[in-house]
């Protein structure tokens, strides 16, 4: 069984609609049909700032999300602690559209995942460069 529901807040900064933020806030209750292993509850919180001014784009964003588990547990021991995650995001993306339908982007995101549990903990630094072809623009 699976509810979820989210809270959502898009905003026009300018006539233009140049500039534009979006916020999402969102819960999740994830329940399954067994023993309960897997249930888990799920907060999220996100925000996006985007700058759009023919030929570019500019998107900065970031996201927290903590996910709590009711079964899991971490550790030994008479009473080990229930599992939980917590996830961090920040990505920045700039975009400029060429000619016939090709866009030059470069990207950037950070992510950091911490948990009770040191062995699925990580820190991530991903880099994109790149050109695409879309009929469409």
């Amino acid at each position: 069984d699976e509810r979820e529901g989210e809270l959502r807040l898009d905003l026009k900064w300018d006539e233009a609609a140049r500039w534009r933020t979006t916020t999402r806030a969102g819960l999740l209750h994830y329940r399954d049909n067994g023993s309960g292993y897997f249930n888990y509850r799920e907060k999220k919180i996100d925000h996006e700032l985007e700058w759009n001014e023919e030929p570019w784009l500019v998107r900065f964003g970031g996201a927290v999300r903590r996910v709590d588990f009711d079964v899991q547990t971490v550790g030994i021991g008479i009473d080990p602690p229930a599992r939980l995650k917590d996830e961090y995001s920040v990505e920045l993306r700039v975009e400029r559209k060429m000619a016939w339908g090709w866009t030059a982007l470069a990207a950037y995101k950070w992510e950091r995942s911490r948990s009770n549990d040191r062995i699925v903990s990580y820190v991530v630094n991903e880099g994109l460069l790149g050109v695409r072809w879309s009929w469409e623009r």
